[in-house]
């Protein structure tokens, strides 16, 4: 009997240091929340993901054009401003576990240089034209591939 207690301890005292650990390397302050969403502004990524946003807003209003505009412009204010507040609690740990609060505040410096404030307005053009060009480039390899592929029979 007291070999069972002993263990059960130990059971639970190990689920309770295991699950205490886990649950602190998930969590991440308010202050570092604070300067990857304030990142997220600087570097255009929050211009980005509410374009998406609205981009998702008008493609549910074309599939229910019953429902008032006026209930789409309400919905979709909200749900930026919440929705942004949330996706920064799901980033920011991913952010922690590769960048510091200090490489956070370097970083938001730079954004806002004027070399940090170009990169940022063009990004969305640069991602765009980097596709295109990735793709292009992807067609020319797979072609290569393939003619390989028949030089040797396969």
């Amino acid at each position: 009997m007291k070999y069972k207690r002993y263990t059960m301890k130990t059971l639970i005292l190990s689920i309770l240091f295991s699950s205490s650990i886990l649950f602190s390397f998930g969590q991440v302050d308010q202050t570092y929340n604070n300067k990857v969403k304030r990142l997220m502004e600087v570097s255009g990524g929050k211009d980005a993901y509410d374009a998406a946003i609205l981009q998702m807003f008008t493609m549910f209003s074309q599939q229910y054009p019953k429902v008032p505009e006026r209930f789409w412009a309400e919905f979709k204010e909200e749900f930026i401003k919440i929705s942004t507040d949330e996706l920064v609690v799901l980033i920011s740990p991913v952010y922690a576990r590769h960048l510091t609060a200090k490489d956070l505040d370097e970083i938001i410096a730079f954004y806002q240089t004027p070399a940090g404030k170009k990169l940022a307005s063009s990004q969305g053009a640069i991602t765009a034209e980097s596709m295109s060009v990735g793709q292009d480039w992807g067609a020319v390899l797979g072609e290569k591939v393939l003619k390989k592929l028949e030089e040797k029979g396969y």
